[in-house]
Order: C-alpha cells, then sequence, then structure tokens
C-alpha cells in the first residue's frame, strides 16, 4: 500500500550486493548459477591443484590434516576454519591467486578478475 518503501528484490541465499561467486551475476546464487554443473566438473582442487573435484574430494587427500594447509598462518597441519591465531586480512595471506599469481588473495578476490571463478572463462 501507500507509504511503503520499496526494497529491491531479495534473491533467496544472497544478500543484497552479493554476486555468484561462479560467474558473478547478481541475481541467483551459485548453488542456482546456470554455470554450476560446468563449474562442478572443472572446478580446481586447491590441494593438488587438478581439476574436477574439490579438496573435500581430493584423491590425495590421504591423511587428512597432515595435509591441510593454513591460508593464514602458513603452517600445514591444519585449515584456515580451525587456525589458533588471530584472523588477519580475511584469512588468505599465505594464500597464492590462480589469475595473477600473487600471495594474499585468493582468485575470486583478485582485482584483476572480472570473470567470477574463472577468470579466464571455460577454457583455460
Amino acid at each position: 500500500g501507500a507509504g511503503r518503501s520499496k526494497h529491491p528484490l531479495r534473491v533467496p541465499g544472497m544478500r543484497p550486493g552479493e554476486q555468484c561467486f561462479i560467474c558473478k551475476g547478481t541475481d541467483h546464487a551459485a548453488k542456482n548459477c546456470p554455470e554450476k554443473s560446468y563449474w562442478d566438473k572443472n572446478k580446481i582442487c586447491l590441494l593438488c591443484r587438478e581439476r574436477g573435484h574439490s579438496m573435500k574430494n581430493c584423491p590425495d587427500k590421504g591423511d587428512g590434516d597432515l595435509k591441510k594447509f593454513c591460508y593464514n598462518c602458513g603452517e600445514s597441519g591444519h585449515s584456515l576454519s580451525k587456525c589458533p591465531k588471530p584472523i588477519e586480512n580475511g584469512g588468505t595471506n599465505f594464500a597464492s591467486c590462480f589469475v595473477c599469481k600473487q600471495q594474499g588473495h585468493l582468485s575470486k578476490d583478485c582485482p584483476e578478475n572480472t570473470h567470477g571463478i574463472y577468470p579466464k572463462g571455460w577454457l583455460l
């Protein structure tokens, strides 16, 4: 009715201003991305750097905690979520970017990346 303020349409699973991390679209969350199935087949494992699986499902995982690497403190044996040290700079001080090859951020946050999770498109 009259007097109501207008709010932008909400996208389920997203906060206002957020983008799909796969394609950078603003009208859907990653779980509903039209490019999700292709992304699932071509994602790059952060543990072994191979395509087609996530770190959670990595065949090289083996001993679990022994292979974990913390992007926050740079130590192995635990992940960022289990780091005993205070999180600094978003917890990516020791992360390596696939786009610009610099340390300190992930490709999704790279200032040179304008294409979402696959900075050079699907055909790297």
